[in-house]
């Protein structure tokens, strides 16, 4: 006897999240699909970080259901297009930095970013904080770079674009 999969219509990802969680709380008897979400996620964590099998099947899935980034001329590299962009491949170190101690409390050092995930990666690294953290970073490379500043000081763009030419003058000796 075979048996017959019915797969549901095209769903947005909010929406196919929405019909997954019922379909395990109905499996399971459950009925608060919030609490079903929180537990599908913290099962998974925990077989993740034991089972390298699952691990991979999360990642296919991820791949399948990723929206694929949009390319403009003006793009560069793994620069995220949009608020909230995931970027298509993860940080990758370059580098290892000894003696040195990373206080997450503090802004973006990149400097120190540059060094562990070299220039190519230094957008995606600097994006990858939220904006009040890159403005503090600023603040202290000002401080530090007497007559320098961004752009604007408003926009992350133009906050990274600054940090970015700070070590790129570094490394060439203007700075």
């Amino acid at each position: 006897m075979s048996t017959i999969t019915v797969e549901p219509p095209k769903m947005t990802m909010v929406q196919r999240g929405q019909y997954n969680a019922e379909r395990i709380a109905s499996e399971l008897g459950l009925d608060n699909l919030k609490v079903v979400n929180l537990a599908v996620l913290e099962a998974a964590l925990q077989e993740i970080e034991h089972n390298k099998e699952f691990a991979q099947l999360v990642k296919r899935a991820f791949e399948q259901f990723a929206p694929a980034k949009p390319q403009s001329p003006k793009d560069k590299g793994n620069k995220a297009t949009t608020k909230g962009t995931v970027y298509a491949t993860p940080l990758v170190p370059i580098g290892v930095v000894e003696d040195y101690y990373i206080d997450l409390r503090k802004p973006p050092d990149p400097f120190f970013l540059v060094k562990v995930y070299g220039m190519h990666q230094l957008y995606q690294a600097l994006d990858e904080h939220n904006l009040a953290s890159l403005k503090r970073s600023v603040a202290e490379q000002m401080a530090l770079h007497p007559n320098t500043k961004p752009k604007t000081k408003t926009k992350k763009e133009d906050i990274i674009a600054y940090l970015i030419d700070l070590v790129k003058q570094s490394e060439s000796g203007q700075a």
